[in-house]
């Protein structure tokens, strides 16, 4: 069977960078310090995890995966994801990856999040709870500008029924301004959970 990705490819992929010595964020350069704690609220939700910095191959995969519906790039994520350091899925109770409306579903052959949801909870065997769907079809995060991703997704959500999780890792493709998660974090902290971290598999 022919290899997800070439050597080059492989070699190209571009690890997210060490953590903020403060609240453990990945940074982009050892010694900085992240958006949050110089005052400026990235996820109110908890820690973030992630894989890779969203530039070259991942990036190209991921848009490839999202925009263009391509299988072979979808069957590449689940060959690259990994836990970044200071993830201990014991920690956790449930993952639980951002919902796709079902419009785009029907498009995609695979939703990144749930293919990172997978992973976590095939090596965790922490169990993948879909506690939330998507109330509407949003228009993309993707070139919208910051102020007005929060608005994009603000009532986006919904819970679905039954027992909560406590200690939640939610799961999402990529992390940029953090409105989506964040989003996703108050509607299941309003439901009674108590952490909710967040995985990614990478970060802008």
């Amino acid at each position: 069977m022919r290899e997800p990705l070439c050597s080059d490819c492989f070699g190209a992929l571009e690890e997210a960078g060490p953590p903020c010595p403060v609240c453990d964020f990945p940074l982009a350069a050892q010694g900085a310090f992240c958006p949050s704690c110089y005052g400026k609220t990235v996820f109110s939700g908890g820690r973030v995890y992630a894989c890779y910095r969203y530039s070259g191959v991942i990036r190209k995969l991921l848009l490839s995966v999202k925009f263009r519906y391509n299988l072979r790039s979808a069957f590449t994520l689940r060959y690259i994801l990994g836990l970044p350091d200071g993830l201990d899925m014991t920690d956790y109770d449930a993952v639980v990856p951002v919902p796709s409306h079902p419009l785009r579903r029907l498009r995609r052959f695979l939703h990144p999040a749930d293919a990172a949801a997978g992973y976590l909870s095939e090596v965790s065997g922490v169990p993948v709870v879909k506690a939330l769907y998507r109330k509407r079809n949003t228009v993309f995060q993707y070139g919208l500008k910051a102020k007005d991703r929060g608005k994009n997704v603000r009532g986006a959500f919904g819970l679905r029924g039954g027992e909560k999780p406590l200690s939640i890792i939610l799961v999402d493709d990529i992390f940029t301004t953090g409105s989506t998660l964040n989003e996703c974090a108050e509607l299941l902290k309003s439901a009674g959970a108590l952490r909710t971290d967040c995985y990614v598999i990478a970060i802008d």
